[in-house]
């Protein structure tokens, strides 16, 4: 119920932000384009006004035409006379000053007969903002308009927009507070998965430790009996039970403790070491028991270099751990296969086998701390999910690296990946 409602209010909040932006892109697109017609009506006016202080000074009766907008900042409007440079320049100054939207603007005013711009140049609000670079000449030529006067405003967007600063702001605030929502989203699933993977650790955990010490207590029970010893066989066979049940439990216990001095950090011993001989040794150690599965191990050792530098013990554990994986999760006589092969400045070595096989989804997942593949029964396969994230945390803290290849129900190929010593 309280997962269902989660997941309701999380909907509800996604939809309402969603509706806020829409409604918040609609309203900032409206202002734009309000501001934009209200340029638009004051340049139309500049142009107007000109055009007819330059025809009143010439003397000229003719009616003047409406102006045209020509698009990305351009705009036009007929004249038929060429004022001097100094008289244009003062003209649109003040007109663009009095109806406020005397901002950076290339003017010119073009002639028919020539072909070319007999008078332009700059206006600025700031004079030092004028720019003469001829690369930024934004001024078209548009022959069949006649002889005009042309307004070229470079900065046209950055000028409305400082018009619609509110909605701006609004809108960097309502994207902020999207940003936060969606974080808020993810740090909550990313802690209810933790909070999921730590539940089952600590169930599988409790499981893994309460079953040998109720069969370390039920031996015990049995030895505190007068019987059992007359019966000699009887006695040997329950300390066997209690002394393999407290090797599993002191097992179990290193997996947590080699975590644990990995997460404080605490030293490597660094030193030469021979990888194939470590493989050799796993394969001469786990054979018997994959023997007794009925499966077998095949090992090729190509890699002509095979000297690493790292802690032995640690680079011992990641293929004994491995091995422990690929001999556990298979569901009929493993084959395992291990094989060496060189890089560049390392070596390779595939452990391949034709267990279980892991899905895409998970293989992502699988080197997380704590994290156990689905088998379907959580206690069907023994571990607590530190396996996988103890062999990537130790081949990272010796500058390696741990790479898997697997399909569901077709096995796994996990390859690792160390730098050769120096010679």
């Amino acid at each position: 119920m309280i997962k269902r409602s989660i997941a309701v209010v999380i909907v509800l909040a996604v939809i309402s932000l969603g509706l806020i932006t829409a409604g918040q892109v609609y309203w900032v697109t409206q202002a734009y384009h309000l501001q934009e017609s209200v340029f638009v009506t004051k340049v139309n006016s500049v142009l107007i006004n000109v055009a007819n202080k330059i025809h009143l000074i010439e003397n000229d009766q003719s009616i003047v035409e409406p102006p045209k907008s020509m698009g990305r900042g351009s705009f036009i409007i007929c004249v038929n006379h060429t004022p001097s440079p100094y008289l244009l320049k003062t003209l649109l100054e003040d007109e663009l000053q009095r109806e406020g939207v005397l901002e950076e603007v290339q003017y010119g005013i073009y002639d028919c007969f020539s072909n070319q711009y007999e008078v332009q140049g700059w206006v600025s609000a700031s004079a030092d903002s004028v720019s003469h670079d001829p690369e930024k000449n934004g001024l078209k030529i548009y022959p069949s308009e006649g002889h005009y006067l042309s307004l070229y405003f470079p900065h046209k967007n950055t000028f409305l927009f400082k018009r619609i600063d509110f909605w701006m702001y609004s809108s960097v605030v309502i994207f902020l507070i999207f940003v936060f929502f969606a974080y808020t989203i993810w740090v909550l699933f990313r802690e209810k998965r933790l909070s999921t993977i730590r539940n089952d650790f600590v169930n599988n955990m409790t499981h893994e430790l309460k079953t040998p010490l109720a069969t370390i207590q039920l031996g015990t029970e049995a030895l505190k009996s007068d019987r059992i010893f007359d019966d000699k066989e009887r006695h040997r066979t329950y300390v066997e039970i209690i002394e393999s049940e407290a090797k599993r439990l002191k097992g179990q216990m290193e997996k947590v403790l080699q975590i644990s001095s990995l997460s404080q950090k605490k030293s490597l011993v660094w030193q030469r070491v021979d990888v194939h001989e470590i493989i050799q040794t796993a394969v001469i150690t786990n054979t018997i028991r994959i023997e007794e599965l009925g499966g077998n191990i095949l090992i090729d050792l190509s890699a002509a270099a095979h000297i690493v530098t790292g802690d032995p013990v640690h680079i011992s554990n990641i293929i004994y751990n491995l091995l422990d994986n690929a001999i556990k999760y298979t569901d009929h006589e493993p084959l395992i296969q291990i094989r060496t092969r060189n890089g560049k400045n390392c070596i390779l070595v595939d452990i391949e086998d034709n267990g279980i096989g892991i899905n895409r989804r998970q293989q992502s997942l699988i080197f997380d701390k704590f994290y156990r593949v689905p088998t379907g029964d959580i206690h069907n396969v023994k571990g607590f999910g530190l396996g996988l994230y103890y062999v990537q945390t130790t081949l990272k803290a010796q500058k390696g690296k741990i790479s898997v290849k697997s399909e569901k129900g077709k096995g796994s190929i996990f390859t690792l990946q160390l730098p050769l010593a120096n010679k």
